[in-house]
């Protein structure tokens, strides 16, 4: 009982998706919580699953290309508002990550000038 197609896509679709987000960290020189960001938001695009039909999903950045270029009138809003939902939401996610961590280095800045 061997590994089915579907299995092996998904498989295929993670360890390039890995090796992507590699190659993005170690060639430009962004570092840090902004290089965390850029990876994370690259693989929520690439990776976030959607159910395409009743019992089997494939990422959403895929679904939406091939059903805008392969379906004669497919509806893409499903598909579409999902994504940048996630998109969205894991921007303000990040941005109040940035807020929270500027805010401890204000605080710590501020105890060390006072000694």
């Amino acid at each position: 009982m061997g590994m089915s197609a579907y299995e092996i896509a998904w498989i295929l679709v993670i360890c390039s998706a890995l090796f992507a987000s590699c190659c993005i960290w170690m060639f430009p020189k962004v570092r840090g919580l902004l290089g965390l960001f850029v990876l994370g938001l690259f693989l929520t695009v690439v990776l976030l699953p959607y159910e395409f039909d009743q019992q089997h999903y494939a990422p959403a950045l895929i679904i939406l290309i091939f059903k805008g270029f392969l379906e004669r009138e497919a509806d893409l809003s499903g598909v579409a508002n999902f994504l940048g939902l996630s998109v969205v939401g894991y921007c303000l996610f990040g941005l109040l990550l940035f807020l929270l961590s500027s805010l401890r280095k204000g605080r710590s800045m501020t105890k060390s000038r006072s000694r």
